[in-house]
């Protein structure tokens, strides 16, 4: 019976929460199209890197609207359900940068307030919010993949990965430092004939944030290129 009674209160939870307020989970993203071999004059490798070096921009000219953005949707969740149940850590904000030229795959996500829900996949550039739910701000946790940019081909697995997540991240600081790394992806150039080392780095910063003593969170993807495999 409890369970059941569990299942209906975070039914009406989530039906309820269709009367929040609306805000854009993600800034504005960079446009691979606009860069490299579909832009004239600059070659593959170096339009990869300028893809890499555009989108880490954009995520810092994006930071702070993100960031207002977290603010506000908090608000309005603490002012519509102004009365819950006691918890050691309330509701907590968080944002995600992603400074790479790849999308991320979120998977498995746990811990999170479902009325606010990070997107599925975060573009190149993009910085997104949402919210973990009360007491979840030492608990929260979710899976990544990626997609690589393939011409014709869009947005691709890249070849040879295993079908599992590439990194874990969350708020436990055993989790908030995760790399997928050289070997393991790769930027291809030249019809796929030519291949490149890229490592891509996630670094999870708790931050404590009023009287509360809870943790907000910001976290950072970046990409690095090295030289031809």
């Amino acid at each position: 019976m409890a369970n059941l009674l569990s299942a209906e209160k975070q039914l009406q939870q989530d039906e309820s929460s269709l009367n929040l307020p609306v805000f854009d989970i993600t800034t504005p993203k960079v446009s691979v199209l606009s860069i490299g071999i579909y832009a004239q004059g600059v070659d593959d490798i170096e339009s990869a890197k300028e893809l890499v070096k555009q989108a880490i921009q954009q995520t810092v000219d994006f930071q702070p609207q993100a960031e207002i953005k977290a603010t506000f949707a908090k608000l309005a969740y603490d002012t519509k359900y102004p009365v819950r149940e006691p918890v050691t850590n309330p509701l907590s904000k968080c944002t995600f940068a992603n400074g790479t030229g790849v999308r991320l795959v979120v998977t498995s996500p746990k811990g999170l307030l479902k009325a606010y829900m990070p997107p599925k996949i975060l573009e190149p550039g993009e910085v997104a919010f949402f919210l973990l739910a009360d007491g979840a701000s030492d608990a929260f946790v979710f899976q990544l993949n990626i997609q690589v940019f393939e011409g014709p081909g869009g947005w691709l697995v890249p070849d040879g990965l295993a079908p599992g997540p590439l990194a874990v991240i969350g708020a436990d600081s055993s989790l908030q430092r995760a790399v997928i790394p050289q070997g393991q992806i790769f930027i291809k150039v030249n019809n796929g004939q030519t291949k490149y080392n890229t490592e891509i780095s996630f670094v999870v910063s708790p931050k404590v944030n009023g009287p509360s003593h809870q943790n907000d969170f910001s976290i950072v993807a970046t990409q690095t290129v090295f030289d031809k495999v």
